[in-house]
């Protein structure tokens, strides 16, 4: 698993994510799955700003993982506690909407309360530009 190790601090979020795009643009992941990718981070991060704690030495880690089924991201804080979605949410409101939007998103996550902290994570698909089969008949190339 690749590992950043960023401050804890919410100039992370936007470091997390430029370079997670990156690393998948590198490998030719479409572009819809780059943004999807790039919002779990922000979220994930935020979230882990906002509810847990910095981890020994004042970090938040961001992992990720290419694997069969796409990619493998998550975020580990100093601990915070177990995450919830929240219900009821009023739709004004400018936060608390974090692990809903992830839900959304992601293929599936989840979370891991660990002695070292709190880890949530979320899987994504990663479709690349060569992937992709394309159908002749829908260019109007007939062979």
């Amino acid at each position: 698993m690749e590992l950043l190790e960023l401050p804890f601090e919410p100039a992370s979020a936007s470091v997390a994510r430029r370079h997670v795009v990156h690393v998948l643009r590198t490998r030719g992941v479409e572009s819809a799955a780059c943004e999807d990718a790039a919002l779990i981070v922000s979220e994930l991060v935020g979230n882990a700003l906002r509810h847990g704690q910095a981890t020994r030495g004042g970090r938040v880690l961001v992992g990720w993982q290419f694997g069969d089924d796409g990619l493998h991201i998550e975020v580990t804080d100093g601990g915070g506690g177990r995450p919830a979605m929240q219900d009821g949410q009023n739709p004004w409101s400018s936060s608390g909407r974090g692990l809903a939007i992830v839900a959304a998103v992601a293929e599936r996550w989840g979370y891991a309360l660990e002695t070292r902290g709190t880890t949530v994570w979320a899987a994504v698909a990663t479709p690349t530009a060569t992937s992709q089969s394309l159908d002749p008949q829908e260019y109007g190339e007939t062979g």
